[in-house]
């Protein structure tokens, strides 16, 4: 009896976690068809896509999600091209230190993402 007591607490503590992370993803979705939408977690009483249209077709808002399309298209482009420069002499040359380079660049890539009080950057 211990046994399967002990094994349910991890599920237990997981499923709460679970339900305290949906509930705002929850509300964030039905409020977004709500006309009157408020801080509590209910059904529309009508829904409506009057919220996403008032949104879309926002001048300014229409401006903004232009300017992050163009940034993150022109972004990605430039580092595969970046990769690319740096990828082709890595892969045609036989460089002295190439196996010591990888294992740097491979510790760097799994620590690089922390700062120094371990945070995510």
């Amino acid at each position: 009896m211990y046994w399967k007591f002990r094994k349910t607490i991890p599920y237990l503590v997981l499923t709460i976690l679970a339900v305290i992370f949906a509930l705002p993803l929850l509300w964030i979705l039905l409020a977004s068809f709500d006309a009157n939408a408020s801080q509590a977690v209910k059904m529309p009483s009508q829904w409506t896509m009057e919220n996403y249209k008032t949104i879309l077709l926002n001048q300014a808002n229409q401006r903004a999600f232009g300017n992050g399309l163009l940034i993150s298209l022109g972004q990605s482009v430039l580092v595969v091209l970046i990769a690319g420069f740096a990828a082709y002499p890595l892969s045609r040359y036989e460089l002295h230190y190439k196996n010591l380079f990888f294992i740097y660049d491979f510790i760097y890539d799994l620590t690089s993402h922390y700062s120094s009080d371990g945070s995510r950057l």
